[in-house]
């Protein structure tokens, strides 16, 4: 695996039984290839080199993918720091929403995203 997985924080979801449990895998923002890709946090091996994609060269949203996280509602949110934007996907990597953006929020080069106590956070190089 490259370097370039790396330079992202990484953070955990996971599975048992079809109810939450303990993280299993590690979703990394591969921002040359506008994906994410999950990886075992047992091992580290590669579980999908496309967990989520859905790059602008697509129709998609994803441009430069900055964070991965779960939004601890069953879903997974991916902040991009070129599309300016939040945006939501299920567990299977299908698109669901827009959270934020330029237009909504005045959002300007995303630097990274958090969810605490149930509220989205989310740092910008610029805007508001």
């Amino acid at each position: 695996m490259s370097n370039r997985y790396w330079m992202a924080m990484l953070v955990g979801l996971g599975w048992a039984q079809g109810a939450w449990a303990s993280p299993t895998c590690l979703m990394i923002p591969d921002w040359t290839a506008d994906r994410i890709v999950s990886v075992s946090m047992a091992d580290g091996h590669v579980l999908n080199a496309n967990f989520i994609v859905d790059s602008s060269a697509t129709g998609g949203h994803l441009r430069s993918p900055k964070n991965a996280i779960d939004s601890g509602r069953g879903t997974v949110l991916v902040s991009d720091q070129i599309s300016d934007g939040v945006y939501e996907y299920t567990y299977s990597g299908v698109y669901v929403r827009t959270i934020a953006d330029q237009s909504s929020h005045l959002l300007d080069n995303i630097r990274g995203i958090a969810m605490y106590a149930g509220r989205l956070y989310i740092t910008v190089g610029a805007g508001v």
